[in-house]
């Protein structure tokens, strides 16, 4: 049985959350990173993060993920670099704790909110209607590569410079102890790059 401040807890997290709860959807996939493996090459397209034609709301499908366990107070860095300078990364960080029990790989909807927390509870699979559980991803932090962008980007996304187009780092310390689920695609791409198709993005991540 739930505890009180367990259910408090949900409480919070279901006035946070934000989602249209159309469609149950599960990422193509997920990279899960260790110290041993702490490196990846992840799929994107150039609007997944974000897709100004859709109401600024990123697409699951378009983007990819990743997932990695971080103690409480560990200060962890994303270091994501795309192969082509014009092509700008933007990633949010979730927390994924007891409240989800649902495979990491579900994601409450086919949209996914850069800014804020994403929950579908009591989810099923849209095609056999097989229960999978609570979906419950914290937001925890999000930013993308504001280095030679162009326009004014959606007023909630936080721009981080650094001095390199098509490079992105995420720092932040661990507020909790647990799993942390990530998605990067891209945002604001340069007018000479591709969006109809995939781009590569090296992405790194190391705990301290």
């Amino acid at each position: 049985m739930k505890t009180i401040s367990t259910l408090l807890s949900v409480a919070v997290i279901s006035l946070m959350s934000v989602s249209a709860s159309h469609a149950t959807t599960q990422a193509s996939t997920v990279f899960h990173f260790t110290p041993a493996k702490n490196t990846d090459t992840f799929s994107v397209r150039a609007s997944g993060w974000s897709d100004p034609k859709f109401g600024d709301l990123g697409w699951v499908h378009s983007s990819d993920w990743g997932t990695f366990h971080a103690r409480k107070g560990q200060v962890i860095t994303i270091a994501m670099v795309s192969k082509e300078a014009g092509f700008h990364p933007g990633s949010t960080v979730y927390f994924r704790g007891a409240n989800d029990t649902a495979d990491d790989s579900y994601i409450p909807d086919v949209a996914l909110t850069q800014t804020a927390t994403m929950a579908k509870w009591g989810a099923a699979n849209d095609d056999t209607g097989e229960p999978l559980g609570d979906i419950v991803m914290q937001y925890i932090t999000h930013g993308y590569d504001g280095d030679k962008t162009v326009g004014a980007p959606a007023l909630t996304f936080k721009k981080i410079n650094d001095g390199v187009s098509g490079k992105l780092v995420l720092k932040f310390k661990a507020p909790q102890t647990g799993l942390y689920e990530f998605v990067t695609g891209g945002y604001k791409p340069a007018p000479f790059v591709n969006t109809k198709v995939a781009h590569m993005v090296k992405v790194t991540i190391s705990a301290k």
